[in-house]
């Protein structure tokens, strides 16, 4: 009656919907269930009732899950309550560890299906039950010793009669005893491991402390060869060992198939019994054997076997109590290490995941934060190795007009230096170009004629290969090769994460495609542009090409970025476009200029950074080329901005416009020759040029003859 007692479930989730949920689905248990909206209303419930099991969720306001269970765990009365967290969010590893951390002894995740949930619970009420049961066997027991007590004192007739059968009461007991000290050892020594080869050592290690016998072995059914293997085993001598490891126990040995059947097999000879192959008991010496099957879910997963030489006594009741105990909690470790497996599976399997997210994503950024045609192929393959073991990733860019692949960027190939051609006919990588399909080839040793390339990978230790076509627009501008040293070492998995990877970097090569085509395009137009302005004037003709490289050399020794340099090329190449507003006349005129005629010319930087100004992209240019003409001394124009005011690039621009205007001939005068324009610039350093700017103008171009 007592073991049809209902017991009390406890439901914690803030969510109504969620507690309604699984009250429906837990009904069918015929339990008493008990539903908290918070851990606070849960922590009373618990001072009020016990409960066979607590379904807590994690994500809850005030006080969450895990500080539900450490305020559960902390609490005497409640320390030992198998709580089982349900949650739909908390699904990282260091989440589902932190749970066990703080005493959880199981996790679900949402939604949970209703079989599952019914079935854990269903085995923490048995759970309950069978504790229950056990609490009432140790009070009936007390309760057996006190009476027992009480009748020796008042029985003093027959005192001897009493002595003894309180002595038999005792060995009943302490032998009770002993084999629940026995299973807890066992318990014990089985609850910190979920490796399955631990299991077996551990178990095999205290079997001959706990039993006695002469041998011990554990053997562990396998699927795949439809038999017993051994996995464990004591006092087998070292010359039997090759003979033991060759032990296939199939369902056509008799005993076998009664173990099959979930039954105990107790043989008093084993070289007599129909039940046992002889040739084994012989090899081994076997004599008297007691063999339990290992069950799990009503199945021979595994089976036991202990022997007892000639001589020794039978095996009794006790050791076929014990053994039965010792295998249950065998079946049970068995049964945790499966679960702990399958629970690191898909915690790997969750961190590939998100490693290969993080890693689309990094491509992404890549391409959004870098346009060069070198810098991205390289930082995105050298990404793959994130999320795919392997020792080699290249990117092989199609080469139309030489025929051929350009090693373009990658990692682990050691005999092929980056930048090197591969013609068509001297790869299989052009069998993908051509197909636009992907090629594995688990072993590259089995290639019976490898071409070139594929000789130099098997030289460097390559066995494993993929190549996958990069395509833009529907043709095929390279191949991404990924290698490993090992055979076989690509899954279909892998295939489709480097075929993931291999989109991507597609789109940023294509990217980068169009991004160097408007940029050649942009500073083509620049320099046409450029060029009509300096064709203004026979005089000035090249004039703008000579400052930009001025500039730039001077940009170059002061330590500006590359970007920087590319943004002063362009301003050296615009920085006289307010000229297209002057007139010619000025420009070729051989008499010095009316000062009306200087204030017309001067107001060329103003009109060039009006010209300019409606184009966005040359917003950080334009103050560079409106000031070209400040001086360091504040006596420039068009704003007579002095010193630090002036913006660098401008006091660049200033010095090489200068430099390129006297070193030239003019309508009104000849060039000033290379060594008086040099004293002439060196003269004017502090006043009308900054002295840095100087200086590195001579460090670069001082004793460079121009002209």
């Amino acid at each position: 009656m007592e073991n049809n007692k209902k017991v009390n479930i406890l439901i914690v989730d803030d969510l109504p919907e969620n507690l309604t949920a699984m009250e429906a689905i837990l009904s069918d248990l015929k339990q008493n269930i008990v539903k908290a909206s918070s851990g606070r209303e849960a922590l009373r419930c618990l001072l009020k009732q016990e409960f066979a099991v607590i379904l807590l969720d994690v994500q809850m306001p005030e006080m969450d899950g895990y500080e539900t269970a450490e305020m559960i765990r902390q609490r005497e009365k409640t320390r030992y309550a198998p709580i089982v967290f349900v949650t739909a969010s908390d699904k990282t590893q260091d989440r589902v560890v932190r749970g066990y951390f703080v005493g959880a002894v199981d996790y679900l995740f949402k939604p949970v299906s209703p079989e599952i949930l019914k079935a854990k619970v269903s085995v923490f009420i048995e759970l309950h039950k069978k504790t229950q049961a056990l609490a009432r066997s140790e009070a009936m027991l007390r309760r057996l010793n006190e009476t027992l007590e009480k009748e020796v004192a008042d029985r003093t007739a027959d005192l001897r009669l009493e002595v003894a059968v309180r002595r038999q009461a005792e060995e009943k007991a302490n032998q009770e005893a002993e084999i629940n000290k026995a299973l807890l050892r066992v318990a014990e020594l089985l609850s910190t491991t979920f490796e399955r080869e631990d299991i077996f050592k551990r178990v095999i290690k205290i079997l001959p402390s706990i039993l006695g016998g002469d041998k011990f072995f554990i053997f562990s059914y396998s699927e795949e060869l439809k038999a017993f293997i051994p996995v464990s085993h004591h006092k087998v001598s070292a010359d039997l060992m090759p003979l033991l490891i060759r032990v296939k126990l199939t369902p056509d040995i008799p005993f076998v198939e009664e173990i099959l059947k979930g039954k105990i097999v107790i043989i008093e000879d084993a070289c007599e019994s129909p039940l046992f192959p002889r040739d084994m008991a012989d090899t081994f010496s076997l004599r008297s054997l007691m063999i339990v099957p290992v069950l799990s879910s009503g199945k021979a997963v595994g089976m036991i076997a202990v022997d007892r030489g000639a001589g020794e006594k039978p095996f009794t009741d006790r050791d076929k109590e014990i053994l039965k105990g010792i295998v249950s909690q065998v079946a049970t470790a068995l049964g945790n290490s499966s679960l702990y497996t399958e629970t690191l599976e898909k915690a790997v399997e969750l961190s590939r995941g998100i490693e290969l997210i993080s890693v689309m994503h990094e491509i992404d950024r890549t391409i959004l934060s870098a346009l060069d045609s070198q810098e991205i192929p390289e930082n995105t393959v050298m990404l793959i190795n994130r999320v795919i073991s392997c020792d080699s990733a290249t990117i092989l860019l199609v080469d139309e007009e030489r025929q051929g692949f350009v090693y373009t960027a990658g990692f682990g190939l050691t005999s092929i230096p980056k930048g090197a051609f591969v013609p068509f006919g001297d790869t299989t990588a052009t069998k993908v170009e051509k197909t636009k399909r992907v090629e594995y080839i688990a072993n590259l040793k089995e290639i019976k004629e490898p071409l070139p390339f594929e000789q130099t990978l098997i030289k460097d230790g390559f066995l494993s290969h993929i190549s996958i076509p990069l395509l833009a627009k529907g043709e095929v501008v390279g191949v991404l090769t990924v290698g490993a040293k090992r055979t076989s070492a690509f899954t279909l998995e892998n295939l489709s994460t480097i075929g993931k990877l291999a989109s991507q970097i597609s789109v940023a090569l294509e990217n980068t495609r169009l991004f160097t085509d408007l940029k050649e395009l942009f500073l083509g137009t620049i320099k046409s542009l450029s060029s009509a302005i300096d064709a203004k004037s026979s005089w000035t003709k090249g004039h703008s090409e000579r400052v930009t490289e001025y500039a730039v050399g001077i940009g170059r020794e002061l330590g500006l970025r590359d970007k920087e340099l590319e943004d002063l090329k362009i301003a050296g190449l615009l920085h006289d476009i307010g000229k297209i507003g002057t007139y010619d006349i000025l420009l070729d005129k051989a008499a010095r200029l009316t000062d009306e005629e200087y204030e017309m010319v001067k107001k060329h930087p103003g009109q060039g950074a009006k010209v300019l100004e409606p184009i966005k992209q040359l917003k950080h240019v334009i103050p560079w080329i409106k000031h070209h003409h400040e001086r360091y001394n504040g006596t420039g124009y068009p704003d007579g901005l002095k010193g630090e005011e002036i913006p660098l690039m401008a006091r660049i621009l200033a010095v090489g416009d200068t430099f390129d205007a006297m070193v030239s001939d003019r309508p009104y005068r000849k060039t000033l020759g290379m060594e008086k324009t040099i004293k002439e610039i060196k003269k004017c350093s502090g006043t009308q040029f900054d002295p840095g700017v100087v200086g590195a103008f001579l460090r670069v171009f001082g004793q460079k003859p121009r002209h």
